[in-house]
């Protein structure tokens, strides 16, 4: 008779985190530093193997990391860089106060608008004098514009004397 003894040591798998894709707006905004958290060692897509990994640039990253006991698990993130948003409101209306109304068309190189009325399409007829705002924007990028229509001035001619007798308007 004989008696085996097996000692199981249980250790989880690794979680690390590099965060949600990022959409950046600016060149100003690199470098991104990456830190998907404490682990024993780091293996970047790029060859590095430190614990935080500094880019430059747009792309996809993934790191992969071992804890103490050699379990593996990985994380990937994705950097976008958005174009500089442009954005353009043009008043297509020669004279607001001869019809009361402007039709007001947006010109952007963004994918989603959203004008301060809460309307989202690119062209927008107001009916009411008032700052008109557009705001362009992909991700958390973001530009605005503003087109101003102008309240109509009325000249009222009041007589200072009247002829109710004449039927002369």
């Amino acid at each position: 008779d004989s008696l085996i003894v097996l000692n199981l040591t249980y250790s989880s798998i690794p979680s690390p985190n590099l965060g949600p894709d990022r959409t950046l707006c600016y060149d100003n905004q690199f470098p991104v530093e990456l830190n998907p958290g404490s682990y024993t060692t780091y293996t970047w897509n790029t060859g590095a193997t430190s614990q935080t990994l500094s880019i430059n640039e747009p792309g996809t990253y993934y790191v992969t990391v071992a804890n103490e006991d050699g379990c593996i698990g990985s994380d990937t993130v994705t950097i976008k860089k958005v174009n500089e948003i442009t954005v353009e409101i043009e008043n297509q209306t020669e004279d607001f106060c001869e019809a009361f109304e402007a039709t007001l068309v947006v010109h952007t190189n963004a994918s989603n608008i959203v004008w301060s009325t809460g309307d989202t399409t690119t062209t927008l007829v107001v009916h009411s004098p008032g700052n008109y705002v557009v705001t362009a924007f992909d991700g958390e990028c973001n530009q605005k514009a503003m087109e101003p229509i102008s309240p109509c001035s009325f000249d009222l001619y009041l007589p200072n004397c009247i002829t109710p007798t004449n039927v002369d308007g």
